[in-house]
């Protein structure tokens, strides 16, 4: 079986202020209808699935091309659909059984076991997180039937370690390589002692890459429970029995948390019936002192499996009769705590359920899915248990009017499970999925200014994607009062103040996401004061507006008609008390009568305008002029030259 990914949520978010994350909104968590993965045509069985920690689902399973069984597989992007099916396996050999496992960062390897007819191998296949997909390595290869009972973890760092059993001097012996990250698989190590036949090997990594444990059952004239953790240094120490002597133990599943703490469960003969039990090893250093029994006596129970979620946290699952009927039982253990005493029954009574599978997420809650006898058919249920909750009650998968087999369920940190299973369709067995959308959409980045300033717009805008449903709504509020809504909005703040920005994202089964950040505005600028414009000066009742300033800039001008480049104009200037009517007259020097007259009515203050040698019709001669200016009571005289 896959191993059950424990992973955290890592996930960059591109700010341009300062973010608060806010926990998802509630909604109940939905399950989608199922599709088909393998094609039609072909008998498949064995499906298995991982997720990686960006949401990225890839399943397996085994296939007829009609003449031989041959491994394919599928991926699902999240908030994408399902590739079509690509065979792995080469044509013209039976490949069976695969198993797969993945990291948080997106290595993924596979595992299965392959015959030509004439020698088993065992084949390994590795695709990098950058989507490389290595050639098929063989790990073992023997006469056939000699090596068999294959699995796979991956740590961290995209480490891969794969465990079988090989037939040797004549006991079948647990074996193990390991594929560093960037290198290829080492040759085979042998983990078990010589003498005595091994089976029932699990593996799994620490999400951490802080360890790998290795568990099998060994005949001793009882099968017993053995465990085995690789050092630091890639060697794998003698392995510890941790069942007890003289009872018949079988089935041991292992988990390894991000701490290196390991725990493993299995099924041993007390009297009559099997119990589940649990032993754990913490710290890296010696299992606890005995294993402790998990489920109830008086009944037999069989198929346990273990996973930690991300904070330490235990569940272990199995099938037990009650007296008439299997039914799934779980217990949980919190991180530094004991086994829950009475375990929980997840299924219904008066049918059989069987073949239980679980899986941990981030948060703490942990999705179980089984096969239960539903009368003419075998259905496919599902349920969960957030952390300090109860499990929820049981939710039929598949479609009834066929039969549903071999569930296995994978989670991704947010926690949308998918499950994957076998259902005829009347003539073959084919790989169906389903997803659990039970989060809200994931934001990729949040961008909202750190400062603005009143009366002024900001922008701000929000990205994000759904692992299963569509976005629905994108709602905004400003912490002032008012709302948006869209992927990118705009907003002006009438006040200076700083103000808390949220926005929510609602997929279209009502899981929402909220993203908060703060935003500091400015006072606007105080408006410019008007120009200063000095006050008119009023002449007091009764006085006459009088000139108190007139002159000509320059006093030398040309003649019209002269050809010198030199100025044809003078600027004339006056300043009266008061608005009036001003007569402009020219006489030449010396002259008893004025040669031109100008009439102009000017304001109060300075006034300026331009003269030249030509004032009305008159043109002045070149010669020496005086004019004056006058309201008729006030006089003033400018003089004026005129050349040629």
């Amino acid at each position: 079986m896959a191993r059950r990914s424990r992973l955290a949520t890592l996930i960059l978010l591109v700010l341009t202020a300062t973010i608060l994350t806010v926990p998802p909104a509630a909604a109940a968590p939905t399950w989608l209808a199922p599709t088909n993965i393998s094609d039609f045509g072909g008998a498949a069985f064995a499906p298995e699935v991982v997720v990686d920690a960006a949401g990225r689902a890839t399943a397996v399973w085994s296939r007829s091309d009609g003449s031989n069984s041959r491994v394919e597989t599928s991926t699902r992007p999240p908030g994408g659909v399902w590739s079509a099916p690509f065979t792995i396996s080469p044509a013209g050999q039976d490949a069976i059984r695969p198993q797969i496992a993945a990291n948080p960062e997106g290595t993924v390897a596979i595992v299965w076991h392959q015959s030509d007819g004439v020698t088993d191998r065992i084949q390994a296949q590795i695709r990098l997180a950058s989507g490389l997909i290595a050639m098929p390595v063989t790990l073992a290869s023997a006469a056939q039937d000699d090596v068999g009972d294959r699995q796979v973890a991956v740590d961290a760092e995209g480490n891969a370690t794969a465990v079988w059993n090989k037939l040797i001097g004549g006991s079948r012996l647990a074996q193990a390589s390991t594929r560093s990250a960037g290198s290829g698989w080492s040759a085979a190590t042998i983990l078990s002692e010589a003498g005595q036949s091994v089976r029932d090997l699990h593996v799994d990594a620490s999400p951490s890459g802080v360890g790998v444990t290795a568990v099998w059952a060994r005949f001793d004239g009882t099968h017993r429970i053995q465990a085995s953790t690789r050092s630091t240094n890639g060697s794998w120490p003698i392995a510890m029995t941790i069942s007890p002597a003289g009872a018949e133990s079988r089935a041991p599943e292992v988990t390894v948390d991000a701490d290196g703490d390991v725990t493993a469960v299995w099924r041993q003969l007390e009297g009559a019936h099997y119990r589940v039990q649990a032993r754990t090893r913490r710290d890296g250093l010696n299992w606890l002192a005995a294993a402790v029994p998990l489920s109830e006596a008086g009944q037999s129970a069989t198929d346990p499996h273990v996973a930690y979620d991300a904070a330490g946290n235990l569940t272990a699952i199995w099938s037990r009769s009650d007296g008439s009927n299997e039914r799934i039982q779980a217990s949980t253990r919190p991180a530094a705590a004991g086994w829950k005493v009475i375990p929980d029954t997840l299924s219904v009574a008066g049918s059989d359920a069987r073949t239980p599978q679980l899986a941990a997420d981030a948060n703490g809650t942990t999705t179980a899915v089984w096969v239960r006898d539903h009368g003419t058919w075998d259905r496919v249920e599902a349920s969960s248990r957030p952390l300090d909750s109860n499990w929820s009650n049981a939710t039929v998968l598949s479609a009834n009017g066929r039969n549903g087999q071999v569930p296995q369920i994978a989670v991704d940190p947010a926690g949308n499970s998918i499950a994957v299973w076998l259902r005829f369709d009347g003539f073959f067995d084919r790989v169906q999925a389903v997803g659990l959308d039970a989060a809200g959409p994931t934001v990729a980045s949040l961008a909202v200014p750190l400062t603005g300033t009143a009366g002024q717009t900001v922008t701000m805008s929000v990205s994000a994607s759904d692992s299963w449903s569509e976005i629905a709504d994108i709602g905004w509020t400003f912490g002032d009062g008012a709302n948006g809504s869209g992927s990118s909005v705009s907003h002006a703040y009438a006040a200076a103040g700083t103000y808390e920005v949220t926005v929510t994202l609602t997929d279209a089964v009502g899981n929402a996401t909220t993203r908060t950040a703060t935003i500091t505005i400015a006072a606007a600028p105080a408006p410019p004061a008007p120009p200063t414009v000095p006050p008119a000066v009023v002449p007091p009742i009764g006085v006459a507006p009088a000139i108190t300033g007139f002159r000509l800039e320059p006093a030398r001008i040309r003649a019209v008609g002269s050809d010198s480049a030199a100025k044809r104009k003078t600027k004339a200037t006056v300043v009266l008390t008061a608005p009036a009517k001003v007569t402009f007259t020219v006489k030449m020097k010396g002259a008893r009568k004025p040669v031109a007259k100008l009439v102009r009515t000017l304001g109060a203050g300075k006034n300026t305008f331009r003269l030249t040698a030509k004032i009305g019709k008159k043109k002045l001669k070149p010669g020496r002029y005086v004019v004056r200016a006058s309201t008729g009571q006030s006089t003033k005289k400018a003089k004026l030259k005129v050349v040629r």
